[in-house]
Formats: structure tokens, C-alpha cells, sequence
């Protein structure tokens, strides 16, 4: 523990990383110079793995060699894990592009097929005036299927109309087959989030929301909470961003 704690102090609390890769045994990569304002070097990773406890020469004693070896761990560990967020957020757009392109095509489909100008398709393959009536993904009347929703704060938006929908809705199943189907969206934008709710221990777990009323509006409330906590974070990073 107390060798974590200095490998801490040592790196610093930072959320962007730098890393260089270069190779050969000394090579000039940056990090050995304090003045050098372009590489952090506190969190980068350096091929001179002295360089990454602010060494020149390589640790003799086994306790450096060990700070250095548990060094470099930390910042391969912190370096995977955010390169993992980045992944994560990519697929969830890339999914959410398929759905609306497939949902462009299907209405194209049946507008070329007949359909009145301006209909639309939902995914089940059906036709009509109104998505509500063909798409799969609403099951409550006045419902919408968020997934197609442009924009994040959009979406989150959409899912609380819903989610009010769901809890005033009076059939124990019909209330749940909506909630099941939010939830899928609910974890495009917020995978850890989703976890959370839906593993052994939690509110949302399928035997919580099975013929259970009760089950359901605790698991809606909570989804609901998350929600809030994130339109709010998100509003914050957006005013940031406006005043920097």
C-alpha cells in the first residue's frame, strides 16, 4: 500500500496521458528533460524506463527497480484503460449510425413502395403513419424509441419521458416490456451504468421487474436517477467548453 501511495505522489493526478514510444536503448525521446513543456514526465510512458521515476541512470537497489517496474504498470494500466473508454464510446456510435441508417432505408423502402411523403418505418419491418404503431422498441402509447434519437442530452431527455410513461403505466407487462426495451438504450450511453442496475445485487435485475409493480418503479426511479446525474454532468462540460 505504501509503495502504491508513492507511485502516486510520483505520477501525479492527470486525466490526459502522453506516451512515447520509441526504441533503443538511450534514446532521445524528451523525457529526460525537465524543460521540455510538450511531455508530462509524470504520465508519459518512456522507452527509457529509468525515465519514468525521473532517473537518468538505471535503479541499482532492488527497492528503485521495483518503484520503476511498478511505475510502468501503473501507467500501461491507466493508458489501456482509457484507450478501453474510447473504444466503448466509438462502438456505441457506430451503433446507434446502423440503427438510424437502417431505419432510413426501411422508410425509403416503403415510401418507394406507396407510402405516403413523410411516413415512417420502425425496425420491426412494418409501415405507417407513425412509428408508434409498427416499431418494436414502443410498447406504451405516446412512448418513443429513444435509440433513434439524434444527440445525447436528446436522448437521456427521451428516456425520462418514457420512463415517466412506465411507471404510470397500469399493466405489470406492459410496463416492463418498455422499460426492458429503455434499458438496452440506457446502456448504449451508459454501459458501466447499466451494469450496475442489472447484475445480481441490483434494482433492475430481470426477477426485480418480473410481474412485480413495485420492482419496476423502484428500477424506473433509479434508471431516472443516473439519467439526471448525467444531464447535469453533461450540461457542466458543455458550459466549460463555452467558457474556455
Amino acid at each position: 500500500m505504501k509503495t502504491e501511495k508513492h507511485i502516486f505522489s510520483k505520477l501525479g493526478m492527470g486525466i490526459i496521458l502522453c506516451s512515447v514510444f520509441f526504441f533503443g536503448a538511450y534514446a532521445n525521446d524528451g523525457c529526460d528533460d525537465e524543460k521540455n513543456e510538450y511531455i508530462n514526465q509524470n504520465l508519459a510512458l518512456c522507452s527509457v524506463h529509468a525515465y519514468n521515476i525521473s532517473a537518468k541512470p538505471n535503479p541499482t537497489t532492488p527497492a528503485q527497480r521495483q518503484l520503476m517496474q511498478d511505475a510502468i504498470a501503473l501507467k500501461t494500466t491507466v493508458m489501456t484503460q482509457q484507450m478501453k473508454k474510447q473504444y466503448d464510446f466509438l462502438d456505441v456510435t457506430v451503433k446507434r449510425f446502423k440503427v438510424q441508417l437502417e431505419k432510413a432505408i426501411l422508410t425509403a423502402q416503403a415510401q418507394a413502395a406507396g407510402a405516403p411523403e413523410g411516413s415512417s418505418v420502425g425496425m420491426g419491418g412494418g409501415g405507417g403513419s407513425s412509428s408508434r404503431s409498427t416499431d418494436r422498441d414502443i410498447v406504451i402509447s405516446g412512448a418513443q424509441n429513444c435509440g433513434l434519437i439524434n444527440g445525447t442530452k436528446e436522448a437521456m431527455n427521451c428516456l425520462l419521458g418514457n420512463l415517466r410513461l412506465v411507471q404510470s403505466e397500469s399493466s405489470t407487462n406492459t410496463a416492463r416490456r418498455q422499460l426492458e426495451k429503455d434499458l438496452e438504450v440506457f446502456k448504449l450511453y451508459d454501459h458501466d451504468g447499466h451494469a450496475s442496475l442489472t447484475n445480481d445485487k441490483g434494482v433492475c435485475k430481470s426477477a426485480n421487474i418480473q410481474n412485480n409493480k413495485e420492482g419496476i418503479i423502484k428500477c424506473a426511479s433509479s434508471v431516472r436517477v443516473m439519467i439526471n446525474r448525467a444531464i447535469e454532468q453533461y450540461d457542466k462540460e458543455r458550459m466549460g467548453r463555452a467558457y474556455n
